[in-house]
């Protein structure tokens, strides 16, 4: 009977290995876990990326998209836009490179946002006058390069057009008309 559960156990996990799922009835807590790797000597062709010709540009002001806005309906009248804003993280990608991948190599945070740390007045304001606030941060102009690797050694490799990040920082907005 030890034998039989030996048996069973080595082959379910071949058939994890060999096909990537369970067979009926296995549970998946039962099973080791499998890493996805990729073996340009079994004949695939590995993709490897690379993030280059970076430039970093800080206190970058992201003026297409404010954060909060108040517009004043009477003469004199003034705006406060408080902390607690949201301010979006940016990240283009290209050539099938992970967003994760390109952050890391940024070194930018993975979180999707941040929220802001500081507030704002306007001066008096003319009746219609809108104040703004804007996030603030790093932004970033790179490219990302791909290649293979395959069991005759790496492609060519191939460059994307300059793309752009922003990386906002919660404790930095701009104030200002908009």
């Amino acid at each position: 009977m030890k034998k039989l559960i030996s048996t069973l156990t080595l082959s379910t996990a071949l058939t994890v290995l060999l096909l990537g799922a369970a067979p009926a009835g296995a549970s998946s807590a039962e099973l080791p876990p499998v890493e996805a790797t990729c073996h340009p000597a079994g004949g695939n062709m590995c993709p490897k990326y690379e993030i280059i010709d970076v430039r970093r540009a800080g206190g970058f002001v992201e003026t297409p998209k404010p954060i909060a806005s108040c517009t004043v309906a009477t003469g004199g009248g003034t705006c406060t836009i408080t902390s607690g804003k949201t301010i979006t993280r940016t990240v283009s990608v290209a050539l099938g490179a992970d967003i994760g991948f390109v952050k890391g190599q940024l070194t930018m945070s993975y979180a999707d946002a941040e929220i802001t740390s500081v507030s704002c007045a306007s001066p008096p304001l003319a009746a219609g006058q809108t104040w703004a606030a804007w996030g603030m941060g790093n932004q970033y102009r790179y490219k990302v390069k791909r290649w293979y690797l395959t069991s005759v050694g790496p492609t060519i490799p191939e460059i994307s057009t300059e793309l752009r990040a922003f990386d906002p920082d919660g404790t930095q907005i701009y104030c200002g008309l908009a």
